[in-house]
């Protein structure tokens, strides 16, 4: 007698939509990370953790291509899945963590970002001087357990500073986090070598 084959539920159209627009640079997703976990978006992370469930079809804590291509039903185009993959995929290691995955879907949530930009720039000005530096953010990563490199940091912080005085202001900041969940959000360098 043959094995019945259980076939997975369909990812929802608005999920993979939000998969196709992700657009996160490290830094970014070192400040969400920072946030993701406060209660202004417990409601969000609950929704995040059952989803990211949902996807890890194998229950291994971690979700890969396949798993995604499998739920997606062939209502998600390769390269869709591979641009959200290269962006939600932080560590480079081929899988998506929960956190890596949160911090990814939380991006496409502007609404929520909005509301989290004092916090996030809170948890990254480590040194309390009202701006954000390279040091800021390589001992906020350090608290976080995430491993990031010194002259990517600089690159990062030079992309983002108008005022080219080698600091983010909370201005500056917040311009930049307003273009994370901005489809148009051309992703910088991957900061991150472990999340």
């Amino acid at each position: 007698e043959a094995a019945s084959v259980v076939e997975a539920p369909a990812l929802p159209d608005d999920v993979l939509e939000r998969l196709r627009r992700t657009r996160l640079d490290g830094v970014q997703a070192l400040a969400l990370r920072s946030v993701v976990s406060t209660p202004k978006v417990s409601t969000f992370a609950k929704e995040a953790d059952q989803l990211f469930e949902a996807l890890d079809a194998d229950s291994t804590g971690l979700v890969r291509r396949n798993e995604v291509l499998r739920l997606a039903h062939g209502r998600l185009r390769r390269v869709d899945l591979e641009l959200a993959f290269d962006h939600a995929d932080l560590a480079g290691d081929g899988v998506v963590t929960k956190d890596e995955f949160k911090c990814a879907l939380l991006a496409t949530r502007g609404d929520l970002v909005a509301q989290l930009v004092d916090a996030a720039f809170a948890a990254l000005d480590v040194s309390h001087t009202g701006k954000i530096t390279a040091s800021d953010v390589m001992a906020c990563a350090a608290g976080l357990g995430v491993k990031v490199d010194a002259s990517d940091v600089q690159k990062w912080i030079a992309s983002h500073d108008v005022a080219g005085d080698g600091e983010l202001s909370r201005d500056e900041f917040q311009k930049m986090m307003s273009s994370v969940a901005d489809s148009e959000f051309r992703a910088g360098e991957k900061l991150l070598t472990k999340l």
